[in-house]
């Protein structure tokens, strides 16, 4: 398994055996940092942004 980002980022399946890519499922949000399959292969973590940004703060009178 892994994390295609063409356009819409999706988890997809290589199988080695036909060579044949099939998509797991698509992803809402941009992925982060990889991720892992289960042992028995019927369970799949991942992470993924869902939303960015950044707090600006003004102090006056600071020392």
């Amino acid at each position: 398994m892994f994390v295609a980002t063409d356009r819409k980022s999706s988890i997809q399946f290589l199988s080695f055996s036909t060579a044949m890519v099939k998509t797991i499922t698509p992803m809402s949000g941009r992925p982060f940092e990889g991720l892992s399959v289960s042992p028995d292969g019927k369970s799949i973590l991942f992470s993924q942004f869902d939303e960015e940004g950044s707090d600006l703060m003004l102090i006056e009178n600071f020392r």
